[in-house]
């Protein structure tokens, strides 16, 4: 099986609003972007073969939460193999534990231990439905042939269902073929979602067809984050502790 597909790429831009980061990653042709793939495909040259399709799994899911934990799991891998731990087993079962801890090891003095790593995913569950909704308004708008403006994304709020794009796009590009002045607010509003731009001229800037989109900046909210919460969160959610 495939970690990355095959064949050239082309795509230089950044990635899309909501794309997932193992798409992205898959398909740039940036060179970090490589140097990345060809870092999991050397690491994955010791993984177990009888754990490499769940893993797989879990890193091309377009779930960035599940990505990103797959990830960790590999990079985990590669540090205690490093380190000179012997990886017993990677996910074990032990009898009368519900799940599967990561790594069953033992160290170099031969005392044997159990990983369970957490990989918070600070995105809840409950903003999913509303980051995708806002996702594909972000890309129907940097889909748009706007190449003598930048945009300032000022305030976005989520429908509460998908919106007519076109009527969007419709609205957009007869504001913009007003050139508006710096100071102009573009509002848009359809089914609870609320979009709110500014425009900016690119003078003397010259567009790129391949990496230019018209979203440059995007304006957030403040954002309060409690040091440790979503760990615990994570932590309630793994097996109890084994011990051997």
């Amino acid at each position: 099986m495939e970690i990355f597909t095959k064949g050239e790429r082309v795509r230089e831009g950044p990635p899309r609003a909501g794309e997932s980061r193992y798409s992205y990653l898959n398909a740039s042709a940036r060179e970090e972007a490589a140097i990345a793939r060809r870092t999991v495909e050397d690491w994955l040259a010791d993984y177990p073969a009888g754990n490499f399709s769940h893993w797989l799994g879990d890193f091309q899911s377009a779930d960035d939460g599940q990505h990103q934990s797959a990830f960790f799991e590999l990079f985990l891998f590669q540090f205690f193999s490093k380190s000179g731990c012997e990886i017993i087993a990677v996910e074990p079962s032990f009898e009368g534990q519900k799940g599967n801890p990561d790594f069953h090891l033992r160290d170099k003095v031969g005392r044997e231990f159990i990983v369970e790593a957490i990989s918070p995913n600070f995105s809840a569950d409950i903003n999913k439905g509303k980051e995708k909704l806002t996702a594909e308004i972000k890309d129907a708008i940097n889909s748009l042939p706007i190449n003598n403006h930048l945009l300032i994304l000022e305030k976005i709020e989520a429908p509460f269902e998908s919106i007519n794009k076109k009527r969007l796009a419709d609205a957009l590009l007869q504001w913009i073929a007003n050139n508006p002045d710096e100071n102009d607010l573009f509002e848009y509003r359809d089914k609870g979602a609320l979009v709110q731009l500014k425009a900016i001229a690119r003078r003397g800037l010259e567009a790129s067809s391949r990496s230019h989109r018209p979203i440059a900046v995007e304006m957030g909210d403040v954002s309060i984050s409690t040091p440790g919460m979503e760990i615990r969160r994570g932590l309630e959610k793994k097996p109890r502790s084994t011990e051997i």
